[in-house]
């Protein structure tokens, strides 16, 4: 396969460059031989570089042959011949060149990781050590799924309003621009004073044109500074998740959404057959936020320390008295896999229809929103038409 690099030569230069390579392994010491020291890889594809898209797409694809009868071989190799979903085929043609080469799924994926995530890589060298490969692959491809809905219902939600709020960021804006400036020449000729909300937006009016560049590099500062407060990691995160899930709706849907995803993971990792502190361990990296990253690893210690997993749990104070029960239940019944689907499919329902409620609710908020911050624009225009007119009667 294709990889990205980056490194330095012996004159400490930085130098970069696209090769191919089985794995990152043979490409760093291809690159040593010429004297380059690599810094960083990446794999790449013909089509583009591979994404965890990719990756949720080959899970349900791959589940069907392997339940078909096929071997696996056979199955990445059909599904390397798909030219019409080119990144899938490169990636399947790459998987099974390196099943060839006698390396394992799970060893060819954590040589190619990103965009495989530890979860997939951990569940499918537990369905190989234990001979239960098709039976893995076709939860990793339920899991995958039930994420990716997840996934779509939050956006889907959220899509709504950011649209309305930037549909009337333009309005204003193009009032601002276009049609204050022409009532603005026709207020100078009244030669009376104007109301204040008048004045006001012609004010804004006139800052929109003398400062439209630096409105716009603050505009774009503010974008790249909260696209680094969404990436960012460490102290810097959990700052952000925990004013994110303070908030009274949000965070309410966000605390769902993170408990619906760790409760189904979970749930998919015990029931690979993983030891629970392991599990915790894998599911703590996708759990998505640096708050219930660090429960999950604190409930891991406790877990090796002897504690039952709802009480070790329950310390965090950051699940819900339902995921706890339902947990200690299956503790005690020995169906901790079901229980924590349960949980995680009781959880999904509440957020389906919170999200429901909110979306009604949007809608009718942002329409009036909207015709309220264009009605006050045409009253603060129009005002002094009709003061004048009042005047002049």
């Amino acid at each position: 396969m294709k990889w990205r690099w980056l490194g330095e030569d012996a004159t400490g230069r930085r130098q970069t460059g696209v090769d191919a390579a089985i794995d990152a392994t043979a490409l760093h010491a291809r690159l040593r031989q010429r004297g380059i020291v690599p810094l960083h890889s990446r794999a790449t594809s013909a089509a583009g570089t591979l994404n965890a898209a990719t990756v949720h797409r080959l899970w349900p694809q791959l589940s069907s042959l392997l339940q078909a009868g096929l071997s696996l071989v056979q199955a990445l190799e059909l599904l390397s011949t798909d030219h019409s979903d080119a990144p899938l085929a490169e990636l399947c043609a790459e998987l099974s060149r390196q099943l060839n080469h006698g390396r394992s799924l799970a060893q060819a994926m954590h040589q190619m990781s990103p965009p495989f995530s530890s979860l997939a890589i951990g569940l499918i060298a537990a369905g190989e050590h234990s001979g239960q490969l098709e039976t893995l692959v076709e939860r990793l491809a339920d899991h995958s799924e039930r994420l990716l809905a997840l996934k779509q219902r939050l956006f889907n939600a959220t899509l709504y309003p950011l649209v309305v709020l930037a549909v009337s960021a333009l309005v204003v804006i193009a009032m601002l621009a276009l049609v204050v400036p022409q009532f603005e020449t026709l207020f100078a000729g009244f030669g009376v004073g104007l109301p204040p909300l008048t004045e006001t937006m012609v004010w804004a009016s006139g800052a929109l044109r003398e400062h439209s560049t630096l409105i716009a590099v603050v505009a774009a500062v503010t974008l790249l500074a909260l696209t680094a407060l969404v990436r960012a990691q460490g102290a810097i995160g959990r700052w952000r998740d925990g004013w994110l899930l303070r908030l009274p709706i949000l965070g309410a849907v966000l605390q769902r959404a993170a408990v619906t995803r760790i409760s189904a993971t979970l749930s998919t990792v015990l029931a690979a057959g993983l030891p629970l502190a392991q599990s915790l361990e894998v599911v703590a990296t996708v759990a998505g936020y640096p708050r219930y990253q660090q429960a999950l690893q604190q409930a891991g210690l406790h877990i090796m320390q002897g504690q039952p997993l709802h009480q070790a749990l329950r310390a965090s104070q950051g699940f819900p008295e339902l995921m706890l029960r339902l947990t200690h239940l299956g503790e005690e019944s020995g169906q901790l896999p079901a229980m924590l689907m349960r949980a995680a499919t009781a959880e999904q329902a509440a957020l389906d229809k919170t999200i429901t409620q909110l979306t009604t609710l949007a809608e009718p908020i942002m329409i009036v929103f909207l015709g309220g911050l264009v009605a006050v624009m045409l009253i603060a225009l129009y005002l002094p038409v009709f003061n004048l007119a009042g005047v002049m009667a």
